[in-house]
């Protein structure tokens, strides 16, 4: 997804911003969900029990990529890269979030 534009109020204030966010990430086209190891590793990452973690994984959409952590937080993400020849099967992917000033209202006629 792209990232959207900057907005300021009519005193040049940041009102609305972009963040950059990560999510963790199996291709089932590389991702071998039969091997407890990967399954294992997997959850662990992403905070889940195994039991979570393999019913995500039978959620297969069409381009074989399903997420299995929204907002990851930099630890996990540097463990993955970490462990990445190990699991190829895993990747983390970064999208972007809208950021609201505090005290903003209206948000969703502001964009």
């Amino acid at each position: 997804m792209p990232a959207r534009g900057r907005i300021y109020d009519r005193y040049g204030k940041l009102i609305v911003d972009n963040q950059p966010v990560f999510k963790i990430v199996a291709n089932l086209k590389l991702f071998d969900s039969a091997d407890a190891n990967q399954v294992n590793f997997l959850a662990g990452l992403a905070g889940l029990t195994v039991k979570q973690t393999r019913e995500r994984l039978r959620q297969t959409p069409l381009d074989g990529r399903i997420t299995v952590k929204d907002y990851a937080d930099m630890k996990q993400v540097s463990r993955l890269e970490e462990h990445r020849l190990l699991y190829p099967g895993i990747e983390h992917q970064v999208d972007i979030r809208r950021v609201y000033r505090e005290g903003l209202t209206m948000p969703h006629v502001i964009g």
